[in-house]
């Protein structure tokens, strides 16, 4: 089965990802580190508009988003190519196969059934989608090719 993740990274917590160099995430998931559960990840980043402002996001906000609690930004994707242990016990997942960075961002608000995933998905952590296969994952595939 195809492993198909999704990370989550709060612009409050850690600030907005790095834009250079290859793909990367972080995550405290040990199973991460065997090379039979490496995959093609998605990126996404979300804050509130203020928190974005914040950490110097320039990409202009659209309206629809400046009345949102959170908004949320299709940032990066990549698949994983190599897992090292950090000191602090995190993993680095990193990559340069399929690697591209959205610019501008994808802001996924207003797709069609995005709402409904993020009440199902969008936790802290890495999720692998593919296991669960929701719809909207169709439309993250499909948007990142589209860009």
């Amino acid at each position: 089965m195809t492993k198909i993740y999704l990370q989550t990274h709060k612009v409050e917590l850690w600030g907005l990802p790095s834009t250079e160099g290859e793909g990367g995430i972080y995550t405290n998931k040990s199973w991460i580190e065997k090379q039979e559960n490496w995959g093609l990840v998605f990126l996404v980043v979300t804050g509130t508009p203020k928190q974005y402002r914040e950490v110097g996001f320039e990409q202009k906000l659209p309206e629809i988003t400046l009345s949102s609690k959170r908004i949320y930004f299709l940032w990066e994707k990549f698949e994983i190519e190599q897992v090292k242990q950090c000191s602090d016990g995190q993993f680095l997942a990193t990559g340069n196969k399929r690697h591209q960075i959205f610019t501008p961002s994808l802001l996924l608000n207003n797709t069609i059934g995005f709402e409904e995933f993020r009440k199902h998905y969008m936790t802290s952590g890495l999720i692998n989608l593919a296991k669960n296969c929701p719809p909207y994952l169709q439309t993250l595939l499909e948007l990142s090719d589209k860009a």
